[in-house]
């Protein structure tokens, strides 16, 4: 029984583990630095690597075909007659290994095959590979090549998928990972993205209809509701913050007026925090996102004016942020018109779910001013 238990922990953690072990940016950067490297070297390289794993494993000779098969295509040898004549006539990467590896020899690929493979298999040996190796051009022959056989989907993190909400959710409760806060928030918010198309009044000699984009309002009363009071009091936190910033600005340059020259060159930054005020393990999630959200709505130093910091204050109370998004309907259907700190918080960080969102009072908001000197 308790090995069990011990093994089931040993699993979790493994789970976890690898949630943190994808450095999407890090792939990605690499995917688009391909045309730094030349096709035959990679070619030559996933030959050589291709054979050094026959007899020794089929998975690792099974991911250098799929990896190589990119940099067939970047060498085009069905429209480079030179490089067709030097290859004779080879088109395959099985074709290609003669030509491209000393350590080829006659019945090696009898005796050794290739392997179908799965995205998310693909996806691991890659960042395997990645962790251990250390030369720059490995790694952009490796990422070039995996990514352009798999389905990467949004901001590439297609890999999430084999794993449930609660390992993504641990993930981030753990680790706080912001790829999988973002693979989180993204997922949630895809029922907002569906528009539909409606045909209206013929227009033109030729009786062509015009297509417009129709954004359901597929919010909730509830929601609504929620995001109407939350949205009010992030308009009172604006500008609380703003005066508090005011203040205190005026109050330093009247210090530096009396004398007091340590206060000669200072910073100050007005943000809006949200802040659990309770302790609780059932939103143990809450508060790790809570670390990710803050909205910087002034600043203002040494530099600043009370001129320009009065008319900054002036443009920022007036400014709503209705101009496209998840939350456009609202004030389309409800006539609300979102501050810009709603904006921030709740989509463009990408924080919160809207189940994130419905768990947050007012009084978690919270202004927050920060002073360097």
């Amino acid at each position: 029984m308790i090995k069990n238990i011990v093994k089931k922990l040993m699993c979790e953690d493994e789970r976890l583990r690898q949630l943190m072990d994808i450095h999407i940016p890090d792939i990605l950067r690499y995917r688009d630095m391909a045309d730094m490297v030349d096709p035959e070297d990679a070619l030559r390289f996933l030959a050589d690597r291709f054979i050094d794993n026959c007899g020794i494993s089929l998975g690792m000779r099974g991911f250098y075909d799929y990896c190589a098969g990119y940099w067939e295509e970047k060498l085009d040898l069905e429209n480079n007659p030179a490089l067709s004549e030097k290859y004779h006539g080879a088109e395959t990467f099985a074709q290609l290994l003669p030509y491209l590896s000393d350590k080829y020899y006659e019945g090696l690929l009898d005796e050794f095959d290739s392997c179908a493979m799965k995205d998310v298999d693909l996806r691991d040996i890659l960042v395997s590979q990645l962790m251990h190796e250390e030369d720059e051009k490995i790694k952009i022959i490796l990422c070039a090549g995996i990514c352009h056989c798999m389905s990467w989907g949004y901001m590439g993190l297609n890999w999430l998928d084999c794993y449930s909400n609660e390992d993504i959710e641990q993930g981030i409760i753990n680790f706080r990972n912001k790829t999988l806060i973002c693979y989180r928030q993204h997922d949630d918010f895809q029922r907002f993205h569906r528009w539909n198309h409606r045909k209206i009044k013929r227009k033109g000699l030729v009786g062509s209809r015009q297509i417009v984009e129709n954004w359901p309002d597929e919010f909730t009363e509830d929601e609504v509701a929620h995001f109407i009071v939350l949205n009010d009091r992030l308009v009172e936190l604006q500008h609380e913050v703003m005066d508090q910033v005011k203040v205190i600005t005026a109050n330093l340059r009247e210090q530096i007026a009396k004398g007091f020259h340590q206060y000669d060159t200072f910073c100050i930054d007005g943000y809006i925090i949200i802040e659990p005020y309770e302790k609780d393990d059932e939103n143990e999630l809450l508060e790790t996102l809570c670390h990710f959200a803050e909205y910087k709505v002034i600043f203002a130093n040494d530099d600043t004016t009370s001129e320009c910091l009065a008319s900054e204050i002036s443009n920022e109370i007036h400014w709503y942020a209705n101009c496209s998004g998840v939350f456009h309907p609202l004030e389309q259907s409800h006539g609300l018109k979102l501050c810009r700190a709603f904006r921030n918080l709740f989509e463009e960080d990408e924080v919160f779910t809207i189940a994130d969102i419905m768990k947050i009072k007012p009084e978690m908001l919270r202004p927050h001013i920060k002073i360097n000197i």
